[in-house]
């Protein structure tokens, strides 16, 4: 008996051992969440929102969160060219549950709001203890500086136009690249590894977050959604007509009129149309439509002050959790529909690219009043803005309409040496790419080119052709290790927008394969003599056509290599294979079939 008691009262003292242990544990983490709400100040609210954080001051920020919150993790999702670090910070990663939504700050890292804005709002709601609950049940990955190495381009002299913070990064990369512009063809490191995170965490909504240029009006704050038809349909539906009246209701009860993107038809003159453009996939939005995911691009204005851009941006980040928490359930059945409809696209006809209609309505629009004077520096007529409000009512241009059509083929078959090109691009997309096992002859379309000029100057590094087209029907030996892209996946229309050389972001278009345009081998004159002469007396068509050429082309008629290249063209040693795209089409279903007998997962 004696035992037994002796036993309980050493149970009862191990019991009170174990929670004093407990609750100093829980007032010591509790004191150490008071102290970091108080000591994790921006540099933003420290310089009475006048500055911004150098990359290193964002870097030690996050760290700082990370260990303050047990929901949030820091982890770096690539390196910069400059060797940066891209930092992430993700809430609830583990809750695979969850809806997640994934923010980008810094793409154009002299337009900085974003940052500010999202680091301030993760401490005020994991750290500070306020909007108790938002984070519950949501993930939420933010990316403050999206272009590292063009932030440390650190400067008073970044943005002309743009109102704070006092020094900002640079609009470009260290290569010196928009990545902006970069979302399909994938050029950049920084880019890639954006591509790679994206596959990792397949968010549901995504937010890149931009300042203006251009025009003075009264917004603070402005968006644009994909409503077009160049999304999927159940995408748009959600974006139209259930994620915009949500947010620009909650914006609208925070003192913020959310309105599409200011483009202005003519200059800065508001009576001459406000548009509502289709985006091309190279820009961030315009990925949201290949991905079947809802990607809005926010756009605070340049000539409102730092703290009034930042505190919209921080009300436009909590609003979206909000309702993306509530409207999960309609989000996720437009992604299942979204990528059930982009799995079977294949014999069905497809729009490339999307223009306005000249179509228009008249709506309200805030503005404010300028005028013009003539300047005798630039010699032309310039705005000068006033700063006083006025309300106009103008035509708005948010109509659109496909401009070029295709028929989904069943795959793209892609010779080893043209993949060796693409394949750090393709495998950022986290396509499904199999590979040939043995060598098959395949009848495929393709396309021969015709009128090839190159632009004056580069384009994101790049030279830029431009041609016309026709389709050849061939066949094709490819030897194994092709790579095949079928288009039976959520992610096609990234395929087809690389591979179908219509598209504005073709890799055709980006330059990636201007060596098929290039000639390399040539005739010497005393070889085509002799030749040409044969070759006009055994074919009368021929030399009726050469006939015709030097009475109507005076310039050939004249030009010993011009008629030496003629002939040289219309001669068995010519290059056939000059101006043939290398990427075959797959567009019958028996030779797709035969080729899936032939392919693996990996070479």
């Amino acid at each position: 008996m004696v035992k037994k008691v002796l036993a309980r009262e050493s149970m009862e003292v191990r019991l009170n051992s174990l929670i004093r242990a407990i609750l100093t544990v829980v007032t010591l983490s509790f004191a150490t969440c008071i102290l970091a709400a108080d000591s994790l100040l921006t540099e933003y609210e420290e310089s009475n929102f006048l500055r911004t954080e150098t990359y290193q001051q964002t870097v030690d920020f996050c760290k700082g969160l990370a260990d303050a919150s047990q929901q949030l993790e820091y982890k770096s999702f690539g390196t910069s060219p400059e060797g940066r670090d891209l930092p992430l910070l993700l809430v609830n990663g583990t809750k695979k549950d969850f809806p997640l939504i994934l923010i980008i700050a810094g793409i154009h890292s002299g337009e900085i709001d974003g940052k500010d804005a999202g680091l301030t709002f993760l401490r005020d709601v994991l750290i500070s203890g306020k909007h108790k609950g938002l984070l519950d049940s949501v993930r939420v990955a933010f990316v403050p500086i999206f272009n590292v190495d063009g932030h440390e381009r650190f400067s008073a002299y970044s943005r002309s136009n743009q109102r704070g913070p006092k020094e900002m990064g640079w609009r470009t990369t260290a290569q010196n690249l928009n990545l902006n512009r970069d979302w399909l063809k994938a050029d950049s490191p920084e880019m890639r590894a954006m591509l790679r995170l994206i596959a990792e965490l397949r968010p549901d909504f995504l937010a890149d977050i931009h300042v203006t240029d251009g025009a003075d009006y009264q917004y603070t704050i402005t968006y644009n959604l994909g409503i077009h038809g160049n999304e999927s349909n159940p995408i748009r539906l959600y974006n139209r007509d259930v994620f915009l009246p949500a947010i620009e209701a909650k914006m609208k009860e925070s003192g913020y009129d959310f309105v599409p993107q200011v483009f202005l038809k003519s200059g800065p003159d508001p009576t001459s149309g406000w548009v509502n453009p289709v985006y091309e996939p190279r820009f961030s939005n315009g990925y949201g439509t290949v991905i079947n995911r809802p990607f809005i691009l926010i756009e605070t204005h340049s000539l409102k002050d730092y703290h009034t851009r930042v505190t919209a941006t921080y009300e436009f980040i909590k609003h979206t959790i909000e309702v993306i928490k509530q409207q999960f359930d309609d989000l996720k059945r437009a992604e299942v529909e979204a990528d059930r409809l982009s799995s079977n696209l294949a014999g069905k006809s497809y729009h490339l690219s999307w223009d306005n209609t000249p179509d228009s309505v008249i709506v309200d629009f805030k503005g404010v009043e300028y005028r013009r004077h003539y300047s005798d520096i630039l010699a032309d007529s310039i705005v000068e803005w006033v700063g006083k409000p006025k309300d106009y009512r103008v035509p708005y241009f948010a109509g659109s309409h496909p401009l070029d059509t295709i028929v989904v083929p069943y795959a793209y078959i892609i010779p080893p040496a043209w993949f060796a090109l693409l394949k750090d691009a393709l495998e950022a997309h986290d396509l499904q790419i199999k590979f040939l096992t043995k060598p098959i002859q395949l009848s495929i379309e393709t396309y021969r080119f015709d009128n090839v000029t190159f632009a004056k100057r580069p384009y994101e590094g790049r030279f830029r052709p431009s041609f016309s087209r026709k389709k050849e029907v061939r066949t094709e030996t490819y030897p194994a290790g092709s790579a095949v892209i079928s288009l039976n996946q959520p992610r096609s229309q990234i395929s087809i927008h690389l591979f179908e050389p219509d598209g504005s972001d073709s890799f055709i278009q980006w330059g990636f394969m201007n060596q098929i345009f290039e000639q390399k081998e040539y005739a010497e004159a005393y070889v085509m003599d002799t030749l040409a002469a044969r070759m006009l007396k055994e074919n009368p068509a021929l030399k009726a056509e050469f006939q015709s050429k030097l009475k109507t082309d005076t310039i050939f008629a004249k030009t010993a290599s011009e008629r030496l290249q003629f002939f040289y063209q219309h001669s068995l040693y010519w290059d056939e294979r000059k101006d043939l795209y290398p990427i075959g089409r797959v567009v019958d279903q028996k030779e797709y079939e035969r080729l899936l007998h032939l392919v693996t997962n990996s070479k």
